[in-house]
């Protein structure tokens, strides 16, 4: 909910870095604000983009995507970068995000493969873990936004997982959405507290969204607001 993280470099490409911008009136933003990972033989991740700001308006672009993988030069194959971590909080009560009409983004960096006879194509292969976005109104109290865990494409014929781990801190959130072939996972040690709705909007044959990917134990999910009933859609593993 609050990232100052860094991204990870990769060989000689770059991460995303952190920038946190506190705003006492309306960010306008009709070009790009941007952590993003650099593209190459293998991708960096992204880095933190944290917005404080009365409204959020414009049609530009937020980011921290992680860097695209395999330039060609050395390797057939290589990784792309993890995404970053996006928060966005508004201060005014009447402002929403449907304010903002233009794109915001964590996804993950993608691999290019060869395939074929000369002149060879390069094609999708697989892509990073997603980073996280998450987004608070005034409306609603510290903890209680919503949380979205997405690809940008559904073109990747394999997806890694974006984890939450037993070191990182503040995981209440409130509404959870994991979507376009992202991949939840909460490790063992790990909990995720979500005080809203639970919504996996992934294929079922890609058994996509786990808690537990099977190598590992998992973390814990907890539903905690007594005061509603959490809905869960979507093809979900709880438990091994």
């Amino acid at each position: 909910r609050c990232p100052t993280e860094l991204g990870s470099g990769s060989a000689n490409y770059a991460s995303g870095g952190a920038m946190k911008l506190t705003v006492d009136g309306v960010v306008t933003n009709n070009g790009t604000i941007t952590s993003q990972g650099s593209g190459g033989t293998t991708g960096s991740s992204g880095g933190s983009v944290w917005i404080v700001a009365t409204n959020i308006v414009g049609t530009g672009v937020i980011s921290a995507k992680g860097g695209n993988g395999s330039d060609g030069k050395w390797s057939s194959q290589n990784v792309g970068g993890g995404g970053g971590r996006i928060s966005l909080k508004l201060t005014d009560p009447a402002a929403t995000f449907g304010d903002f009409g233009g794109t915001v983004t964590a996804a993950g960096g993608y691999n290019k493969e060869y395939t074929g006879a000369s002149p060879k194509t390069r094609v999708p292969c697989s892509s990073a873990g997603a980073g996280t976005v998450y987004r608070e109104t005034a409306a609603e109290a510290a903890g209680q936004g919503s949380l979205e865990i997405a690809q940008d494409t559904e073109d990747y014929c394999a997806i890694l997982p974006t984890e939450i781990t037993p070191e990182m801190t503040e995981t209440d959130v409130g509404d959870v959405t994991v979507s376009n072939r992202a991949w939840l996972c909460v490790r063992k040690g790990a909990t995720l507290t979500v005080r809203g709705d639970f919504t996996n909007l992934q294929q079922p044959d890609l058994d996509l969204g786990d808690i537990s990917d099977g190598t590992l134990e998992a973390g814990s999910v907890v539903f905690a607001d007594a005061a509603r009933v959490s809905r869960v859609t979507g093809t979900n593993r709880f438990a091994r």
